[in-house]
């Protein structure tokens, strides 16, 4: 849900109710005063009648919420598409060339070498990060908020709600595309190169392993690869982890 408030908007706090105050009124004086004051006695203490003054209403910030919208079928089909081509390419690759294994001397230098993947595949695709969708929607939604603190009769709070959830859709967008291109690339990287993830981290003491395909193992290592490189941190140590249970288990 997009949720606007006024004040974030305009850049004001709400107004808070001021504090009642106390105003005193004299005390009209009674028949027991009159007689005192004949006899010669200092009158009593006017008593203080407390009364509240007029009450304003804190003004409430005023709020508008719209619902969130999920990403469109067209961005998850063409980043699920993305990922489909770049298997299709493994596949070719691997069919026309067979390319080894890329030998890794430990299994340091594969986490070391597969950091470096995922940090490449990042920075080469950086620039094209420009064309993706998402940027025509934060400046609509800029000019709304803009329109709104400037007191335009057009703009309303509602409107900049809408904009809003329209940015958090286009951003849900942007992130599936981008993983997909970057998977994709990462996955013909990966088959060109012979980076296979799962034959040189989890069976490199089995060179005569072949369960899983070598395109398939490209494009495992592609997935992984395009999700960033906090995830292929946090699965290398999951992997390394399982991978010395295996080799070692009374060790684990």
């Amino acid at each position: 849900m997009a949720l606007v408030r006024r004040a974030a908007v305009e850049g004001r706090q709400a107004p808070a109710a001021p504090t009642p105050t106390t105003v005193t009124v004299p005390r009209q004086p009674s028949a027991a005063d009159i007689d005192d004051a004949a006899a010669g006695a200092a009158p009593s203490a006017p008593a203080a009648a407390p009364a509240t003054g007029p009450g304003v209403s804190g003004g409430a910030d005023e709020m508008a919420a719209a619902p969130d919208r999920p990403a469109r079928l067209w961005a998850i089909g063409l980043g699920l598409g993305l990922v489909a081509g770049g298997g299709a390419l493994a596949f070719l690759i691997d069919e026309w060339y067979a390319v080894p294994t890329l030998p890794v001397g430990n299994e340091f230098a594969a986490i070391v070498s597969l950091l470096l993947f995922a940090l490449v595949v990042e920075r080469l695709l950086e620039p094209f990060t420009r064309w993706l969708p998402g940027r025509r929607a934060r400046n609509r939604y800029e000019q709304q908020v803009a329109d709104l603190a400037n007191r335009d009769p057009h703009a309303t709070l509602a409107a900049v709600a809408a904009a809003k959830a329209k940015v958090e859709q286009h951003r849900a967008e942007r992130a599936l595309l981008a993983w997909g291109l970057a998977t994709a690339v990462a996955t013909v990287l990966a088959a060109a190169a012979g980076f296979y993830l799962l034959r040189i981290l989890v069976f490199a003491d089995d060179p005569t392993w072949q369960a899983v395909p070598v395109w398939a193992d490209a494009l495992v290592t592609g997935v992984i690869v395009g999700s960033g490189t906090k995830p292929v941190h946090d699965l290398v140590t999951r992997l390394r982890q399982g991978n010395a249970q295996r080799r070692d288990p009374a060790e684990a």
